[in-house]
């Protein structure tokens, strides 16, 4: 069942690691961040779409329900996503960048892929040795009438947004039988 759909998400899902990861590595150069933004947003938005698509009538039957049981904090999530999509469609959003202090530690293993040192060694182990102390990277923002709101927290959001939203359609609408 809504096999297009389930595609979507999944895409969704997998633009939204690549945006969180960048979050925390800035590996992939210094537009990246910009570029997983717009490819996770564009694609999350297509989700209803692709349901649509995919189950018109019952979809349309659906969606008023659904939207009756949004409460303000999903419609201003919307709102805000919206928003973001039709910058991100018209060459980018203006985000606000800040340099936020992180743990040494953090930063080496983003820049060199400690994690998995520190995964068999442990952080207290005498066969590594991490050095205490600050680094700074970058952290984005985006000014909403809230105030600024940190990029992928949003992102997360709607994520899990758009999860709901595909998970209660199905349990709507269980498939019966082959030919549904």
């Amino acid at each position: 069942m809504i096999e297009a759909t389930q595609h979507k998400l999944r895409e969704a899902r997998f633009f939204f690691q690549r945006l969180d990861d960048e979050r925390r590595q800035h590996s992939d150069g210094p537009e990246a961040f910009q570029f997983y933004l717009s490819a996770f947003i564009n694609c999350a938005r297509s989700i209803p779409w692709a349901l649509q698509a995919e189950e018109r009538k019952k979809y349309d039957l659906w969606l008023e329900v659904w939207e009756s049981s949004l409460d303000d904090d999903d419609r201003k999530l919307l709102k805000i996503t919206n928003d973001l999509r039709i910058k991100e469609k018209l060459g980018g959003a203006d985000l606000i960048v800040a340099l936020e202090p992180i743990a040494i530690a953090e930063r080496l293993a983003a820049d060199f892929k400690l994690h998995r040192w520190i995964e068999t060694y442990g952080r207290n182990s005498s066969k590594l040795v991490i050095p205490a102390g600050e680094a700074k990277r970058p952290t984005h923002y985006l000014e909403t009438k809230d105030g600024e709101s940190e990029v992928t927290g949003i992102c997360k959001k709607y994520l899990d947004y758009m999860e709901r939203f595909v998970s209660e359609f199905i349990q709507a609408h269980p498939q019966t039988d082959a030919g549904d």
